[in-house]
């Protein structure tokens, strides 16, 4: 699947972070999209205005879903998130697309429908890799460090690899205990078996 994120010239009437402005963007490219769907092989499966965060659900002509959303800039912060991660180990990304691939044949990846968005599922995997040692948490931040608040909600800071000097002994320390030699069949059934038996009610 796919998720895109539209953010609009500042100068744009309907530049807001407010729910009713991305529910009028989502149907107005709903309307555009049924109304040349032939010529641009996408075609709208959803609506969906009254979400907290509203959505545009397409699906091109090759099946690949598609999510739209407007001026949701936060997911932006998590991609981020997700590309630091998956640059520390080969495993984290093919690992992410098997749960993925598992919560879509499952149907349990659809928040608007009371399960756990794809993200969230991404997140408990994190958890998992943290928690056997494979990756650091890079989202522990020290107690000087000033927080990176989105929407004076959401601190999005974290360490972000590129930046540690070579000489850091965040690495060295990590490494030292990262399992090497862990499959991926290995770590994914470990993953079901943390998400039956580890995590806390």
């Amino acid at each position: 699947d796919v998720d895109v994120v539209v953010v609009l010239p500042e100068q744009h009437e309907l530049r807001s972070s407010s729910k009713q402005s991305a529910a009028q963007c989502v149907e107005l490219m709903g309307k555009k999209l049924v109304e040349n769907e032939d010529d641009w092989g996408i075609y709208v499966t959803d609506l969906v205005t009254n979400a907290r965060v509203p959505v545009l659900k397409c699906r091109s002509e090759e099946l690949v879903d598609i999510d739209i959303t407007f001026n949701n800039l936060l997911p932006l912060y998590n991609s981020r998130l997700l590309k630091a991660y998956s640059a520390l180990d080969d495993r984290v990304a093919k690992l992410g697309r098997l749960v993925k691939y598992w919560a879509k044949s499952r149907a349990v990846n659809e928040a608007l429908e009371g399960t756990l968005s794809s993200y969230s599922h991404c997140i408990l995997l994190l958890h998992f890799l943290q928690h056997t040692g494979l990756l650091p948490n890079l989202q522990e931040k020290p107690e000087q460090k000033p927080k990176e608040m989105f929407d004076g909600l959401h601190d999005v800071w974290f360490l972000d690899p590129r930046e540690l000097l070579s000489s850091s002994e965040v690495w060295p320390r990590w490494a030292m205990q990262r399992p090497k030699e862990a499959t991926l069949r290995g770590l994914l059934t470990g993953y079901f078996e943390f998400l039956a038996y580890g995590l806390k009610a």
